[in-house]
């Protein structure tokens, strides 16, 4: 089987969930044709540059194919069947530019033999690779997870060019679609017709646990609390930052460490700065994936402080999470997204109330003083990965519904 994949910008450190489901199809004899609408602008490791290589990448707008028989044909069978769903989808300048993007993946798919075409996000991505489909009379699907969900149907989705008749529109071209955590899932279900409801599927992103080695022994010495991110309102590290002063001011000895890259970063800095916390706060930038595992491997305890935003954004289950827990780190987070869809508290992790600092810093300190609760919760966290969450699993749940839905 070969199946061509739309994705936004590829390969991008921060949704190695997507890197991981490709390998992991290819392991099992898939072959993927990799189709990104942005390339990337951040560093990559070898790896990820050989991903890069082997990418088609949308061109710019003045290389367009705007006269290509692709974009007239495929002009033409929406103008004769516009449907309900295809209300304000033609003449708007966004979708135009779209459909352009994917005549120009038509014209390099054309001699590949592709038997099917499959998404990742259900904005821009899932509209393109829709288009496409079309193009090629291809089956499609696509996958959602939680920006794109909760918040992403604006814009170009918006009223009156739509709103969720867009999100129609793709789901109609789709054979099925999957999400990867419960409550997008379950809000998914909420913004489409009861009649389409049975192509949505949950299946959770998954980890190849055979690289994830679980630590017998934490790091004690120092007291090292880890947490990974984008450096974005939704992921709370505002508050992490003051809980860490909170820490500081009772007593404790620690080092906190930050990953990742993002428009709140010297927002955050500041922050560390004005509570006098640079001794023991540390802002470590963008790493590698492998780098991460290897801060996770050398920490005692992983923190997300993530909380919902006023426009809806939330995390789903975040990643590194999962990959947290796989090592063998004990967990503190906040109840937001669908993060207590994985940590339940006191048996895969300690959860507190998004938005509040002091529960965060307390919850830290009871753990701190706790070994016994530290072991405890770590081993179950591993346990959980293994049962529910191993890459091999949920690719075999994605494979069946690309089988079902050919």
């Amino acid at each position: 089987m070969r199946i061509a994949y739309v994705l936004g910008t590829f390969p991008k450190l921060s949704e190695t969930f997507i890197l991981r489901e490709i390998q992991e199809l290819e392991r099992q004899g898939v072959e993927i044709e990799l189709l990104s609408l942005e390339k990337p602008i951040e560093e990559l490791s070898p790896e990820l540059a050989a991903l890069k290589a082997r990418t088609v990448y949308a061109p710019a707008a003045f290389e367009l194919l705007t006269g290509s028989a692709h974009v007239r044909q495929y002009r033409q069978r929406l103008e004769s069947n516009p449907g309900r769903s295809s209300k304000g989808f033609l003449g708007n300048l966004k979708t135009e530019r779209w459909i352009q993007v994917a005549a120009h993946f038509a014209e390099q798919l054309a001699k590949q033999e592709v038997k099917r075409i499959h998404a990742h996000f259900a904005g821009v991505p899932a509209l393109v690779g829709a288009a496409l489909s079309e193009m090629l009379e291809l089956p499609f699907s696509f996958s959602a997870h939680a920006n794109d969900v909760f918040c992403g149907f604006r814009g170009l989705d918006a009223p009156p060019q739509g709103g969720p008749e867009f999100l129609e529109w793709k789901i109609e071209r789709a054979g099925f679609v999957c999400v990867c955590n419960q409550s997008a899932h379950s809000h998914l279900l909420g913004l489409i017709p009861e009649d389409v409801r049975a192509k949505v599927h949950l299946i959770h992103h998954g980890l190849p646990l055979v690289d994830y080695e679980f630590v017998e022994e934490l790091n004690r010495e120092t007291m090292t609390i880890l947490s990974v991110g984008r450096l974005e309102p939704k992921k709370g590290f505002d508050d992490l930052v003051r809980a860490s002063r909170r820490l500081w001011d009772n007593g404790h000895e620690f080092v906190v460490k930050i990953i990742g890259e993002g428009s709140l970063r010297a927002e955050l800095e500041s922050l560390v700065e004005k509570l006098d916390m640079e001794g023991a706060v540390r802002m470590m930038g963008s790493m590698s994936h492998a780098e991460v595992i290897e801060e996770m491997r050398t920490s005692t305890a992983f923190v997300l402080a993530s909380r919902q935003t006023p426009d809806g954004d939330r995390d789903g289950i975040p990643n590194v999470l999962l990959e947290a827990a796989a090592v063998g780190l004990p967990i503190v987070a906040t109840r937001a997204g669908s993060i207590e869809e994985f940590v339940v508290h006191n048996e895969t992790g300690f959860l507190v109330e998004q938005n509040s600092p002091e529960a965060l810093a307390d919850a830290l300190a009871e753990l701190a003083a706790d070994p016994d609760s530290q072991d405890r919760l770590r081993r179950n966290g591993r346990q959980k990965v293994e049962s529910g969450y191993e890459i091999s699993r949920q690719v075999d749940q994605l494979l069946s519904l690309f089988e079902a839905t050919d």
